[in-house]
């Protein structure tokens, strides 16, 4: 149950942010099944990338070692996933200008209310609201590539990410219940 009520918490977040409203939703509707997989990547490295300059803004702010750990687990694994997604997307003709250009502006609202919240108190709060919404969403993407995707490469990056975030988005809930 409380499980549930974790999850039910993160799609309120995540419906709550410039995601359940966005653009971004269309642009990956809209996509062509022969061109999905490439404006998937298109629209996942803006994602880390932004997730990442957040996370290395924020790391000198973590209140604590556990929160640090996870910050800096977050920014490895933003660098990895990007690099090889940026070779990925060159294999399939390179990243789609509106998909890329629609999930940067995302992540640049994402920015702004984290700096805006960065000079506040409240920094650890709007953080963790921000990652939580943000791998809420990534997972809620590669769902949709499970559906979509005509790549086996593609999928099993989708189900890599299914597990992956899941994972780190319990981890983040228990930091944040632990009051950490």
């Amino acid at each position: 149950m409380a499980r549930l009520a974790g999850w039910m918490v993160l799609a309120g977040l995540a419906l709550g942010c410039g995601f359940g409203s966005s653009d971004i939703w269309d642009v990956l509707n809209r996509s062509p099944s022969r061109n999905f997989d490439r404006v998937l990547l298109s629209m996942l490295i803006p994602h880390y990338q932004g997730m990442l300059d957040m996370a290395e803004a924020y790391l000198p702010q973590a209140p604590n070692p556990q929160v640090r750990s996870w910050v800096q687990a977050l920014i490895e694994d933003r660098k990895v996933r990007i690099r090889q997604w940026k070779t990925l997307v060159q294999r399939l003709g390179g990243p789609e200008p509106t998909a890329e250009a629609t999930m940067r502006g995302e992540m640049y609202k994402d920015w702004v209310a984290f700096r805006r919240g960065q000079k506040t108190e409240r920094v650890h709060s709007v953080f963790a609201s921000l990652m939580l919404t943000n791998l809420f969403s990534t997972v809620n993407i590669a769902q949709m590539v499970e559906a979509r995707s005509r790549d086996p490469q593609i999928e099993k990056l989708a189900q890599a990410l299914i597990a992956d975030e899941t994972d780190r988005l319990e981890k983040l809930q228990v930091l944040m219940i632990r009051g950490q």
